[in-house]
This record gives structure tokens, sequence and C-alpha cells, in this order.
């Protein structure tokens, strides 16, 4: 016959390893965690080629102010005129003068191939007492985040 110490079992322990419900909740916070991950990965991409295109824009830009600045260098500008000096005016539209014209449509060229194919420049110019004029150039195109510009001024 069986003794009451045979029937008695020792004790069992309530848990002997992981739930299911304990493995979705991890999975889950790991997920959360991947996708912040990707998250940041695309806001750096995203600066990077912010900083990569106002580069070229800097370049562009002032090369294209290193030009007006030199055009319109007394010395190149008087071609015997003794009145004074006569200035490329590089205000946009530009004409009637090749020399603008050329380095206009170069800048152009190099923003709408290096950057976006709307990219634009516009050159604005304030009149000084010294006649050579205050020119702002300016250069705005477009990626599909936002309008982006950038500007330089020739004093």
């Amino acid at each position: 016959m069986l003794s009451a110490r045979h029937l008695h079992r020792p004790p069992v322990s309530r848990q002997s390893g992981v739930t299911i419900l304990e493995v979705m909740v991890s999975i889950l916070i790991l997920a959360v965690g991947i996708l912040g991950l990707a998250g940041a990965q695309t806001r750096a991409l995203n600066s990077a080629r912010n900083a990569y295109e106002q580069g070229i824009a800097a370049d562009v830009v002032n090369s294209l102010a290193d030009s007006i600045r030199a055009n319109r260098s007394p010395i190149v500008a008087q071609s015997g005129v003794t009145t004074g000096p006569t200035l490329p005016d590089y205000t946009t539209p530009i004409t009637g003068n090749a020399l603008a014209a050329s380095d206009y449509t170069q800048a152009l060229n190099d923003a709408r191939n290096q950057l976006a194919p709307t990219a634009n420049i516009v050159i604005t110019r304030t009149a000084t007492a010294d006649n050579y004029g205050r020119y702002t150039v300016t250069m705005t195109w477009s990626n599909n985040i936002a309008s982006q510009s950038y500007a330089a001024v020739v004093e």
C-alpha cells in the first residue's frame, strides 16, 4: 500500500523559462529601436545631401562673383573711355555685354548640371558712389525636400 509520504509530490516552480508574452514584448522594444535608428539615418542622409548642395552652390556663386569682381576692375573696364569706367553690367537679364552674358551662362549651366535642372541665378545691382555698384548674386534651386538658396555679395 502507498503511504502518504509517497503521494506528496515536491513543489513545482511556477516558471521554468521565458513566456511567449515576454518574447513578444522584447521583439516590440527591439523593433521600436530599429525604427528609430532608421529615422536617424534618413535625417543624416538628408543633411549630408543638403551640405553637398550648399557646397556646390557656394562654388558656383563665388566663381561668378569673382568674375564680376575681376571684370569690373577700372583697368579692364577703361577701354579708352576717359570719362570714367565703363563696367560690364551683370544685372539679370543680361543684354548687350558678351563677357557678362558668357560668365552668367557658364555659371547657370554649372548650377543646372551639378545641382538641379530648375536652378536659377539672379544678379541684382545697387548703385554706389564709385560707380562700381554692389552686386548680389543669388542662386535658388529645389530638391525633393525643400527649396534652397545661396547668395554672395560683391562690394
